[in-house]
């Protein structure tokens, strides 16, 4: 051996933990960089997939899987965000000619599948639901939550998926800088511990804590190591293929400019300004946000009016913005009526002109419709009509679902309005009593109650203070009315199946916003 080998064995590459794939056993649907990608990960045993969006990582990851099952046998797990469930089932089974991998969320329910590939969300795993060491195999999509180090899901992965024989990560391509992101991979995979991995490559910068600065004469040597365990692709080109059908057109980014009126901003002494200050502080940028809120969320409501068929997702930063987008959008449309949240500004211009409608006597402005208790808030698409029914404890000894407001200011046929908003109580309430108060001294029809009267409501007494009681007992003969999509708020802190859920159902089309 001469010098020059003796430093060819110092240099540190990924171990080969794997085994060999002829190309003509991956499934001919994979495109010749997704076959040899697939391939090369089988070979390694523990590999990492850094793609650009496009490249097809969710066939690479279905393959992978089977293709190690298909050699070492038992079960594999993939490991996903709750919205690409349905991806990866729809793949599998159209593209690949799978059986549907199956979604688990505890043992239990791991030793009870039959299925050869299971899956599971990241949060599943890291709170001990999932032990990944049952799988003879495990892959993590969009698995970019391992690269802050200090977070718990990387701390647990970490401890939780030692020893696992065959390992897989993708995600879209890591910036080339983030060296301390590309470490984590590697300390999950086990290529090489991450203290290990900073003591051989990298320096401290002495101008910027917590910043690392390769060392210059290991700067080859690094991305050699960092090639034998991860591939890098962002076209088919990068492997000699054609990138005819991967050229994606450029990302529109439409700004829309909110502008603030002079005399909207007033300091602690009453005095105008002529211009609002800089938000510096995080309080102060608080502050900004909550009170330019109503002309944003305007505007986010103009631009998904502007095209009914289309799907938006809204982000939001303030809880207060949740809670205002909440009061705007509908969170579920049927035919006419629209179900929005109780205080919605339009509806309540709508009840200040019902007969019904009461003000406080100490002149307080009005922010909700009804008081306690269940309630559903309908309008429809124009905002021309208001139908109300709330459930609740009737001191006039009333039971059931009663219609608190029904304003119509539309073309519609009151009759009609009345009918579906039944159905749609009877969704919500199936088979309750509908009832309501009509007060004949306060409305013109010689007929109190006619537009009820005829969506077949009748009258069944009168309360001591003289208003009719007209009611609609169970029994209608149609079916309920379920809603078509709507308006699904998600947040971290929400129970995982419910989070699920409302994923799915925005990711299927039954929810708009």
């Amino acid at each position: 051996m001469n010098y020059n080998e003796f430093l060819h064995t110092k240099v540190q590459v990924a171990p080969v933990s794997g085994f060999d794939v002829r190309p003509e056993d991956v499934h001919p649907v994979l495109k010749p960089h997704q076959r040899d990608a697939v391939i090369w990960a089988c070979k390694g045993g523990r590999r990492a997939l850094f793609e650009s969006f496009g490249l097809g990582k969710t066939v690479q990851e279905l393959e992978w899987c089977r293709l190690v099952q298909q050699h070492e046998g038992g079960q594999m797990l993939l490991i996903l965000p709750l919205g690409v469930r349905q991806e990866f089932t729809r793949d599998a089974v159209e593209l690949l000619n799978m059986e549907p991998p199956v979604y688990v969320r505890n043992m239990e329910e791991v030793r009870a599948a039959d299925a050869k590939i299971l899956m599971t969300n990241y949060e599943r795993v890291r709170d001990g639901d999932i032990d990944p060491r049952f799988f003879i195999g495990t892959c993590l999509d969009e698995a970019s939550v391992l690269r802050s180090y200090g977070s718990k899901t990387f701390q647990t992965f970490m401890e939780l998926f030692k020893g696992v024989r065959y390992k897989l990560v993708a995600t879209a391509t890591p910036s080339p800088n983030r060296y301390k992101e590309l470490i984590h991979y590697a300390g999950y995979l086990e290529v090489m511990d991450t203290g290990q991995a900073l003591t051989r490559f990298f320096q401290r910068d002495s101008t910027k804590a917590n910043n690392l600065t390769l060392y210059p004469h290991k700067e080859e040597e690094f991305w050699l190591w960092v090639s034998s365990w991860a591939l890098f692709l962002s076209k088919p080109s990068d492997l000699g293929y054609d990138d005819t059908g991967y050229d994606l057109p450029p990302l529109q980014v439409r700004t829309h400019k909110i502008c603030s009126s002079i005399g909207d901003a007033v300091d602690k002494d009453g005095q105008v300004k002529l211009m609002r200050d800089a938000a510096v502080s995080l309080q102060d940028a608080a502050k900004e946000k909550r009170e330019s809120v109503a002309a944003r969320v305007a505007k986010a409501k103009e631009i998904v009016d502007s095209d009914p068929d289309a799907h938006f997702v809204l982000w939001h930063d303030l809880e207060y913005e949740r809670e205002v987008l909440e009061s705007i959008f509908p969170s579920k449309d049927y035919r006419y009526w629209h179900e929005y949240k109780d205080g919605n500004p339009k509806a309540l211009e709508l009840y200040e002109r019902h007969y019904s409608c009461y003000h406080y006597a100490d002149g307080r402005e009005r922010k909700l419709l009804c008081g306690p208790g269940e309630k559903m808030v309908l309008m429809t698409a124009k905002q021309d009509a208001l139908f109300v029914w709330r459930k609740f404890i009737d001191d006039s000894g009333q039971t059931g679902i009663n219609c608190a407001v029904f304003r119509n200011e539309s073309q519609i046929l009151s009759s009609e309005l009345i009918r579906e908003a039944m159905r749609i109580a009877w969704h919500r309430w199936p088979g309750a009593r509908l009832y309501t108060y009509v007060n004949p001294e306060k409305i013109k029809s010689t007929n109190p109650g006619c537009c009820f009267k005829c969506a077949g409501w009748s009258e069944c007494g009168t309360t001591a203070g003289g208003l009719i009681i007209l009611e609609y007992l169970q029994g209608y003969r149609t079916d309920p009315e379920k809603p078509k999509v709507g308006l699904s708020s998600i947040y971290g802190s929400m129970e995982y199946d419910e989070r699920e859920r409302r994923v799915i159902d925005f990711s299927e089309g039954r929810t708009r916003l």
